[in-house]
Parts: C-alpha cells; sequence; structure tokens
C-alpha cells in the first residue's frame, strides 16, 4: 500500500509529539525525585556549616557540635582577692537556637507548585541558602546564677564580742564582713556572653559592717542578775556533766532582741561533746544518760534570768521536785523538745558567766548575768513560790515476785504527791511593795510507788 506524503507528515506528528511527551514524562519524574525528599536541600548552610542532603535530626547534632559545643566550653572565672570561681557558658545557658534554624533550612522550597519548588532547588546550585542561627542568653538567669555564686563569696560580719578573764573584761573587735553586689558585676559578664569571649570576671562586693562595735560594751559592766546553786562529790558523773555545761555557757554574749537556746549551746549531748551517764528524771524515775545533771546548770542560769528581769520565753519544770531548789524554781531541759530561752530586753549585750568552785565536800555552780544597769537604784525584787494545790498519791502497784519469800514485802519506790505551785516576783520601790507579778505555774506529777510481794516458798 502506497502511502502518500499527507500521511507520512501526520505519522512524523504523531512520532513527535509522543517523543514529546515521553520526555516531559520522563523530566516530570527526575523533577518529583529531586523534590520529593524528606532530607534538606542541598547547598544550605547554618552559620557557615553546610547541612545540606541531611536529616533534620542530623543536621541538629552536626551544627551543635561544630557551633555549640566550642560555646559550652567556654569558661568565665571570677576573682576576688583570694580565690576564683569557674562558671562555663553553658551554666548560663548561652546558646544557638539550633532547633528553629534547621526547620527554617528544612522548610525552604516546601510550598507552593512542584516546578516552582524545582525551580528554587536548582538555583540552591548557583545561590546558596545561608541562614542565622540566633544566640542568646537570659539576663536574669545569669543573674540568678550569680547568685548562686553570693553563697559561696559571702563573709558574714562578726560583732564584737567580750570575755570574763580573771575577773577583767576583755573586749574582742568585730570583723567586716561582705556581699556580693550581683547588679554590679552583671554587666562584665553580660559582655564576655554577648562577644562570646573567655575572660576574667572581678567581683564587686559590698561592705558589711558588725551591728555592735567595741564601744557597744563600754557600759557592760554590771552584774543584773547571779544565782548559786550547790552539788556534793557523791556523784563523779554528774559533776563533769555540770562542769562541761557550765563552761559552754561561760563568756556567752547575747545580743539586744536576740533569743538565747539553752539547748543550742549545750548540744549535742553525745559523750564527743563531753557528757557522761548519770541520773536524770524520765517520767517521774532517775534513769542513766547521757548529760545528767545538767539541768541543776539550766536551773542556775533560769534563777539568774529571774534577778536580772529579763523576758523568759520558754521555760519547763521537771515532773517531780529536785533536791537543789525550791518548789517552782527549776528548769529542765530535753532533748530538743524542752528548753530554757530568754531574749535581751535590754539595749546592751550581755554577757554570761559561769563560776564552778569544786571543794572537798561540797562543790557551787554560780552563774552572773552582766548587762548595763538601768534599774532605779531604789528598785528592788524577791520571789515566793505559793502552794496551789496538793494532789494525792495514787495507791501502789503490787508487783508478785518469787525473789522475795513468801509473805515478806518490799517497796520498790515510793509512791509520792503531786504539787501545784505558782512563782510570784515581788517588786519594791523604795522599800514598798510596789506589784505582785505572776512569774510561771508549776505542776509535778503525783506518782505511783510500786511494792513487791514475795511469793517464794520456804
Amino acid at each position: 500500500m502506497k502511502i502518500s506524503k499527507r500521511q507520512l507528515i501526520f505519522l512524523g506528528v504523531i512520532i513527535f509529539v509522543t517523543l514529546i511527551f515521553i520526555m516531559a514524562h520522563l523530566s516530570y519524574k527526575k523533577i518529583i525525585k529531586v523534590v520529593e525528599v524528606d532530607n534538606i536541600y542541598e547547598n544550605i548552610f547554618v552559620n557557615e556549616i553546610n547541612i545540606g542532603g541531611l536529616k533534620k535530626s542530623d543536621a541538629q547534632k552536626k551544627i551543635f557540635s561544630e557551633l555549640q559545643t566550642p560555646i559550652d566550653k567556654k569558661i568565665i572565672k571570677f576573682t576576688d582577692s583570694n580565690n576564683e570561681y569557674e562558671f562555663s557558658f553553658k551554666d548560663f545557658h548561652a546558646a544557638y537556637n539550633i532547633t528553629s534554624a534547621v526547620q527554617k533550612a528544612y522548610d525552604y522550597a516546601r510550598d507552593g507548585s512542584i516546578l516552582k519548588r524545582y525551580e528554587k532547588i536548582v538555583a540552591l546550585k548557583k545561590s546558596p541558602l545561608k541562614i542565622t542561627a540566633d544566640y542568646g542568653f537570659d539576663n536574669n538567669f545569669v543573674k540568678s546564677k550569680l547568685s548562686e555564686l553570693e553563697s559561696k563569696v559571702y563573709i558574714k560580719p562578726i560583732n564584737a564580742s567580750a570575755k570574763r578573764i580573771n575577773n577583767n573584761f576583755v573586749v574582742t573587735a568585730g570583723k567586716n564582713g561582705r556581699t556580693l553586689n550581683v547588679d554590679a558585676t552583671l554587666p562584665a559578664v553580660i559582655k564576655l556572653l554577648q562577644e562570646k569571649c573567655e575572660g576574667k570576671v572581678e567581683l564587686i562586693f559590698d561592705l558589711l559592717v558588725p551591728k555592735y562595735n567595741e564601744s557597744a560594751f563600754k557600759n557592760v559592766k554590771d552584774v543584773l542578775g547571779s544565782y548559786t546553786t550547790y552539788f556534793n562529790n557523791v556523784n563523779p558523773q554528774r559533776n563533769a556533766n555540770i562542769i562541761n555545761a557550765a563552761q559552754k555557757i561561760n563568756n556567752k554574749v547575747v545580743y539586744p532582741n536576740e533569743i538565747f537556746s539553752t539547748n543550742d549551746v549545750l548540744k549535742p549531748f553525745t559523750a564527743k561533746n563531753g557528757y557522761k551517764n548519770a541520773p536524770v528524771i524520765i517520767e517521774g524515775k532517775l534513769v542513766d544518760a547521757l548529760g545528767g545533771g545538767i539541768c541543776q546548770v539550766s536551773t542556775a542560769l533560769y534563777n539568774a534570768l529571774l534577778y536580772s528581769e529579763l523576758e523568759i520565753t520558754e521555760r519547763r519544770n521537771h515532773s517531780l521536785k529536785v533536791g537543789y531548789v525550791d518548789y517552782g524554781y527549776d528548769a529542765t531541759l530535753a532533748g530538743n523538745y524542752i528548753d530554757l530561752k530568754f531574749k535581751n530586753t535590754t539595749q546592751t549585750p550581755l554577757l554570761l558567766e559561769s563560776i564552778i568552785n569544786e571543794n572537798e565536800n561540797t562543790n557551787s555552780l554560780r552563774i552572773n548575768v552582766y548587762g548595763a544597769e538601768t534599774r532605779n537604784k531604789n528598785h528592788s525584787i524577791k520571789f515566793e513560790n505559793s502552794l496551789i494545790e496538793t494532789i494525792d498519791a495514787p495507791p501502789e502497784t503490787i508487783v508478785y515476785t518469787d525473789e522475795l519469800e513468801e509473805g515478806t514485802k518490799k517497796v520498790e519506790t515510793k509512791s509520792k504527791k503531786g504539787y501545784r505551785y505558782k512563782l510570784y516576783k515581788i517588786i519594791y520601790e523604795n522599800g514598798a511593795e510596789k506589784q505582785k507579778v505572776l512569774i510561771n505555774s508549776s505542776y509535778y506529777k503525783p506518782m505511783r510507788g510500786t511494792i513487791k510481794v514475795g511469793t517464794k516458798k520456804s
């Protein structure tokens, strides 16, 4: 069959169009292959770091390693006259916003038509995309970090103090302290962080002057109150505890408005702190415990404070009467929950002095409270206790035992009556009674005794 010229032309057109279509299809597949990838497109940089062709996670790791890690290792040294302290840039949270920069890199050429996106990707070959990861830090965080340093460099001012040595007052001068001026130190730190430079920063301090200097003690020479109590040599362990506790109180200074805690001065009640086992009253019974006898020291202090007319903020009586003072005049201690506390309500410091006199038969403990006397010379006081109630002793507990012969009895502990007392301060002016003030109310528990009855057959 003879093909006409027209048919040959038509056939050629069909072949040409088919080839064009095939070529276009192949090109589109190539475009799709270039555009539809999950990696960051080639020739994209963040802070001059090429992350083209990487997954987001790998790009972040690469930037962190090359950009953030060197920053983290940079050091700022803080110095004072004697010491040096180091903080890294990482401590101050100085950082690049890598996540945002990588996301921006990944998002490039991700929207619009396929051809438009392809054009942008192809254009990267001639004109790479350069993205900047922002660098920064939080000034408030830097300030709070410096505040942590403040606790390390802080030096507490020391007030002037005094001691009684050989019946004389010896005053020790106070010492200045310092505190870090965070606001004044901050600008130098900010500058180094902004410039990404290591360096040294001289710490700037504010001077802290003691509240009480030597002149505060110039009038501390009067005995405001004094009390003496006595103890024998029957129990050397108990005596050792009294002497140990008295020494811990001796020469303690209490500044105006300060609250003195006897427990805080005497504890811990351990062998390492000088205490020995000696009798103490626990639940109405005498048992051996570390520190037995120290309540005689707290009682002596209590009475010296009464005569000083200071504010006693905490005091508790024993459960039973003690042998060294009358009802209402005692002050017990126990662990961290029973204490003797007083407040310095005067305008000058107070000095406590304890004096032990050891003799062959009877020893004495004297406690003096020194301060500046402001009471009228015609003012005087005395104390008296008053019995309010007597509580009958409960019947003895009978304990049967084969330790004793049948029909025999033995009083193990005696029952004791209980008492309620009130202690009063009587104030005199020019020898005439002016006022009677209730000082404390004390309750001494009735105690149940024990009688053993024998059951052993003869």
